[in-house]
């Protein structure tokens, strides 16, 4: 006879990664088990595991790193960046970074677009990156969506949002929307 797995119950919120923010939002003597409470990054690493997506946390400075090495690579002296990346790789680096992580969350392709030279800047870095860099938040949720939408299968999951999904970045909605279509249950 086979049993059918429990549903996990998790409790979500754009800020309850890395922390114990989400304790307010729980009434005395409702906390319980079989419940989640978590963030988008807590989310994706559960929902990783079980659809078979490897992840690996890289400490940031392992990632700043590998990105300066990348941008060491397509720097010719004449990108938007070149100047103040010669006087500190490594603040740069890390600050380009950021903003790579910060315009992949919210939907950026990686493509550059025509009427921004930053944007093909970083396009040419995004070429030359590796596994390291590759490590941030929206890179797993982009690749928890392409599995899913392959047919991989999450563990049934009812989430209630702390939060409503316009609090969520987009490239984490998407991946929201991506585990609706795969059977979650998700209500406000």
């Amino acid at each position: 006879m086979s049993r059918a797995s429990p549903t996990l119950r998790v409790r979500l919120g754009a800020a309850y990664d890395g922390g114990a923010t989400w304790r307010s939002d729980v009434v005395a003597g409702q906390a319980r088990a079989g419940w989640l409470v978590t963030g988008p990054r807590g989310l994706a690493r559960r929902v990783a595991i079980a659809v078979g997506v490897p992840q690996v946390d890289r400490p940031e400075a392992m990632r700043v790193a590998a990105f300066a090495t990348a941008m060491r690579r397509v720097d010719d002296g004449r990108r938007r960046f070149s100047r103040a990346f010669e006087a500190d790789p490594l603040g740069v680096a890390r600050h380009v970074l950021t903003l790579r992580d910060a315009l992949l969350a919210h939907g950026w392709s990686g493509r550059a677009l025509a009427a921004s030279p930053r944007l093909a800047d970083l396009s040419a870095i995004e070429a030359e990156i590796d596994a390291v860099v590759r490590s941030g938040a929206p890179d797993l949720w982009r690749a928890l969506v392409r599995r899913l939408a392959e047919g991989a299968a999450p563990p049934p999951l009812a989430i209630t949002l702390a939060d409503p999904e316009v609090a969520f970045p987009t490239a984490f909605v998407t991946l929201l929307d991506a585990l609706r279509a795969a059977g979650a249950s998700i209500t406000p």
